[in-house]
């Protein structure tokens, strides 16, 4: 009975982003869900020293006109099937701050977003 308390408090201290590892290179679409607008848009997800991970944004909108900007999430823990809860804030020129909550299970990447005139969700898959 103490081995297994022992063993499940072990696994209760792991650092939350060793559930999942959401390092990587990700593609997907963006959608805006005031416009209806949506595009293409990819994703390059790295690891900070802090425990967070550094994300840069690639897309195009109006099919056209290309954007990149990059985000800091932080890991906010897991949800009951393993999946890693990220969230952040990114100040972007001319269109504000937008916020951002985001869940991974490894191989999907799912981040809802808003501002002050925006709202919409990135889905993207490795």
């Amino acid at each position: 009975m103490l081995r297994r308390f022992a063993v499940a408090l072990a696994l209760c201290m792991l650092p939350a982003a060793a559930a999942q590892d959401v390092s990587g290179r990700w593609r997907g679409e963006w959608t805006d869900f005031n416009s209806g607008h949506r595009g293409p848009l990819r994703a390059k997800v790295k690891p900070t020293a802090d425990g967070g991970y550094r994300a840069v944004f690639t897309g195009r909108y109006y099919a056209v006109i290309p954007f990149r900007f990059g985000a800091k999430l932080q890991s906010t823990g897991t949800t009951e099937a393993g999946e890693l809860l990220m969230e952040g804030t990114q100040r972007l020129p001319f269109f504000g701050a937008f916020n951002y909550t985001a869940v991974s299970d490894g191989s999907n990447f799912t981040a809802d977003y808003s501002a002050r005139r925006w709202t919409g969700r990135f889905s993207l898959r490795r």
